[in-house]
Protein backbone atom coordinates (compact mmCIF):
# COMPACT_ATOMS: atom_id res chain seq x y z
CA UNK A 1 0.00 0.00 0.00
CA UNK A 2 1.57 3.64 -0.97
CA UNK A 3 1.53 6.65 1.32
CA UNK A 4 -1.41 8.83 -0.15
CA UNK A 5 -3.68 5.46 0.07
CA UNK A 6 -2.69 4.39 3.10
CA UNK A 7 -3.78 8.33 4.39
CA UNK A 8 -6.48 8.28 2.64
CA UNK A 9 -7.60 4.73 4.04
CA UNK A 10 -6.55 5.87 7.91
CA UNK A 11 -8.56 9.27 7.32
CA UNK A 12 -11.98 7.51 6.08
CA UNK A 13 -11.59 4.97 8.98
CA UNK A 14 -11.10 7.39 11.77
CA UNK A 15 -14.04 9.42 10.44
CA UNK A 16 -16.27 6.17 9.87
CA UNK A 17 -15.52 5.65 13.59
CA UNK A 18 -16.09 8.73 15.50
CA UNK A 19 -17.77 11.16 12.66
CA UNK A 20 -15.14 13.75 13.34
CA UNK A 21 -11.84 14.61 11.09
CA UNK A 22 -8.97 13.06 12.33
CA UNK A 23 -7.47 16.10 13.57
CA UNK A 24 -9.88 16.50 15.99
CA UNK A 25 -9.26 13.10 17.93
CA UNK A 26 -7.33 12.08 21.12
CA UNK A 27 -4.53 10.41 20.54
CA UNK A 28 -5.95 6.92 21.94
CA UNK A 29 -8.65 7.38 19.46
CA UNK A 30 -5.64 7.88 17.01
CA UNK A 31 -4.41 4.57 17.92
CA UNK A 32 -7.84 2.62 17.44
CA UNK A 33 -8.42 4.34 13.85
CA UNK A 34 -4.61 2.95 12.99
CA UNK A 35 -5.48 -0.57 14.31
CA UNK A 36 -9.01 -1.37 13.02
CA UNK A 37 -7.30 0.38 9.89
CA UNK A 38 -4.81 -2.10 10.34
CA UNK A 39 -7.45 -4.97 11.10
CA UNK A 40 -9.18 -4.11 7.88
CA UNK A 41 -5.84 -4.77 5.99
CA UNK A 42 -5.39 -7.69 7.55
CA UNK A 43 -8.43 -9.57 7.45
CA UNK A 44 -8.63 -10.22 4.26
CA UNK A 45 -4.80 -12.37 4.08
CA UNK A 46 -6.59 -13.77 7.92
CA UNK A 47 -9.83 -15.48 6.08
CA UNK A 48 -7.91 -16.65 3.25
CA UNK A 49 -5.78 -18.27 5.12
CA UNK A 50 -7.99 -20.31 7.46
CA UNK A 51 -10.00 -21.36 4.25
CA UNK A 52 -6.55 -22.93 3.25
CA UNK A 53 -6.33 -24.98 6.20
CA UNK A 54 -9.60 -25.83 6.09
CA UNK A 55 -9.28 -27.33 2.60
CA UNK A 56 -6.17 -28.71 2.90
CA UNK A 57 -7.26 -30.45 6.10
CA UNK A 58 -4.00 -29.61 7.67
CA UNK A 59 -3.43 -30.50 11.08
CA UNK A 60 -3.12 -27.40 13.29
CA UNK A 61 -1.22 -26.17 17.34
CA UNK A 62 -4.21 -25.13 19.24
CA UNK A 63 -2.33 -23.62 22.18
CA UNK A 64 -4.37 -22.96 25.22
CA UNK A 65 -2.79 -20.71 28.41
CA UNK A 66 -4.81 -19.12 30.54
CA UNK A 67 -2.40 -16.20 30.17
CA UNK A 68 -0.78 -14.04 27.41
CA UNK A 69 1.83 -11.47 27.53
CA UNK A 70 2.51 -10.38 23.93
CA UNK A 71 3.60 -6.90 24.55
CA UNK A 72 2.82 -4.45 22.46
CA UNK A 73 1.89 -5.31 19.11
CA UNK A 74 1.00 -2.30 16.74
CA UNK A 75 4.47 -2.16 15.53
CA UNK A 76 5.19 -5.88 15.04
CA UNK A 77 1.94 -5.96 13.10
CA UNK A 78 3.25 -2.99 11.06
CA UNK A 79 6.38 -4.52 10.64
CA UNK A 80 5.55 -8.12 9.92
CA UNK A 81 2.87 -6.35 6.80
CA UNK A 82 5.28 -4.42 5.54
CA UNK A 83 3.92 -1.13 7.08
CA UNK A 84 5.98 0.26 9.20
CA UNK A 85 7.44 2.33 7.48
CA UNK A 86 4.30 3.25 5.23
CA UNK A 87 2.53 4.29 8.42
CA UNK A 88 4.97 6.17 10.14
CA UNK A 89 5.10 7.95 7.41
CA UNK A 90 1.60 8.56 5.81
CA UNK A 91 1.13 9.79 10.02
CA UNK A 92 3.60 12.27 9.73
CA UNK A 93 2.49 13.98 6.54
CA UNK A 94 -1.36 13.90 8.14
CA UNK A 95 0.57 16.59 10.84
CA UNK A 96 0.22 13.82 13.85
CA UNK A 97 3.31 12.37 15.90
CA UNK A 98 3.58 8.29 14.85
CA UNK A 99 5.52 7.32 18.08
CA UNK A 100 2.68 9.40 20.26
CA UNK A 101 -0.14 7.60 18.13
CA UNK A 102 1.69 3.86 18.44
CA UNK A 103 2.35 4.59 22.44
CA UNK A 104 -1.01 4.84 23.20
CA UNK A 105 -1.46 1.33 22.94
CA UNK A 106 -1.52 -0.23 25.98
CA UNK A 107 0.29 -3.49 27.03
CA UNK A 108 -2.41 -5.90 27.77
CA UNK A 109 -0.50 -7.98 30.09
CA UNK A 110 -2.95 -10.40 30.08
CA UNK A 111 -1.37 -13.04 33.18
CA UNK A 112 1.33 -12.50 35.57
CA UNK A 113 4.17 -13.45 34.76
CA UNK A 114 6.35 -16.65 33.22
CA UNK A 115 3.37 -18.49 31.74
CA UNK A 116 2.54 -15.92 29.78
CA UNK A 117 5.64 -14.93 28.58
CA UNK A 118 6.14 -18.58 27.03
CA UNK A 119 2.68 -18.94 25.46
CA UNK A 120 3.41 -15.74 23.69
CA UNK A 121 7.36 -16.85 22.92
CA UNK A 122 5.02 -20.25 21.78
CA UNK A 123 2.98 -18.03 19.63
CA UNK A 124 5.93 -15.86 18.07
CA UNK A 125 7.70 -19.19 17.21
CA UNK A 126 4.88 -20.28 15.55
CA UNK A 127 4.01 -18.06 13.42
CA UNK A 128 7.86 -17.10 12.11
CA UNK A 129 8.57 -20.92 11.43
CA UNK A 130 5.37 -21.10 9.44
CA UNK A 131 3.27 -23.53 12.05
CA UNK A 132 -0.49 -23.14 11.54
CA UNK A 133 -1.76 -22.62 14.76
CA UNK A 134 -4.23 -20.29 17.13
CA UNK A 135 -3.60 -19.32 20.55
CA UNK A 136 -6.74 -19.89 22.82
CA UNK A 137 -7.04 -17.81 26.16
CA UNK A 138 -9.62 -17.66 28.42
CA UNK A 139 -11.38 -13.84 28.13
CA UNK A 140 -12.27 -12.38 31.52
CA UNK A 141 -14.90 -10.09 32.22
CA UNK A 142 -13.44 -7.90 34.17
CA UNK A 143 -9.87 -8.36 33.87
CA UNK A 144 -7.07 -9.98 35.50
CA UNK A 145 -6.63 -9.77 39.65
CA UNK A 146 -3.59 -8.50 41.29
CA UNK A 147 -2.08 -11.00 44.05
CA UNK A 148 -0.76 -9.53 46.92
CA UNK A 149 2.20 -11.58 48.17
CA UNK A 150 2.76 -10.43 51.50
CA UNK A 151 -0.79 -11.76 53.15
CA UNK A 152 -1.25 -14.13 50.25
CA UNK A 153 -4.87 -12.96 49.54
CA UNK A 154 -6.30 -11.81 46.56
CA UNK A 155 -7.21 -8.62 45.95
CA UNK A 156 -10.45 -7.50 43.69
CA UNK A 157 -8.68 -4.61 42.22
CA UNK A 158 -8.64 -5.02 38.29
CA UNK A 159 -5.21 -5.02 37.05
CA UNK A 160 -4.48 -1.97 34.84
CA UNK A 161 -3.41 -3.51 31.78
CA UNK A 162 -6.23 -4.94 31.14
CA UNK A 163 -7.46 -1.44 30.18
CA UNK A 164 -7.41 -2.89 26.34
CA UNK A 165 -10.67 -4.98 27.05
CA UNK A 166 -12.44 -1.57 26.99
CA UNK A 167 -10.00 0.41 24.88
CA UNK A 168 -10.56 -1.43 21.25
CA UNK A 169 -10.93 -4.26 19.37
CA UNK A 170 -8.19 -3.92 16.87
CA UNK A 171 -6.38 -7.07 17.20
CA UNK A 172 -8.92 -9.16 19.33
CA UNK A 173 -11.40 -11.44 16.96
CA UNK A 174 -13.99 -12.96 19.53
CA UNK A 175 -16.26 -15.48 18.29
CA UNK A 176 -19.10 -16.07 19.55
CA UNK A 177 -19.62 -19.37 17.68
CA UNK A 178 -16.75 -20.94 19.05
CA UNK A 179 -17.16 -19.78 22.22
CA UNK A 180 -18.36 -21.42 25.41
CA UNK A 181 -19.15 -19.57 29.29
CA UNK A 182 -16.77 -21.57 31.77
CA UNK A 183 -18.50 -21.42 35.26
CA UNK A 184 -15.91 -21.06 37.70
CA UNK A 185 -18.21 -22.57 40.66
CA UNK A 186 -20.82 -25.19 41.35
CA UNK A 187 -21.36 -28.65 39.80
CA UNK A 188 -22.61 -30.17 36.86
CA UNK A 189 -23.77 -33.54 36.03
CA UNK A 190 -22.11 -35.31 33.48
CA UNK A 191 -23.91 -38.71 31.88
CA UNK A 192 -21.53 -40.58 30.70
CA UNK A 193 -22.39 -42.88 27.51
CA UNK A 194 -26.37 -43.32 26.73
Amino acid sequence: MKVDAFKDAYKKKFEDMFAVPYTSGSTTEQFQALGQLLRSIYTDKWVHYNQVKLDSKQKQVFYFSMEFLPGRQLKRYLLNLDLLDTARTALEELGLDFEAVAAAEVDPALGNGGLGRLASCFMDSMAATGVPGNGCGIRYRYGLFKQNSLTATKLSCQKTGCATLTLGKSARNPSRSLSALVVMSGWKPISMGT
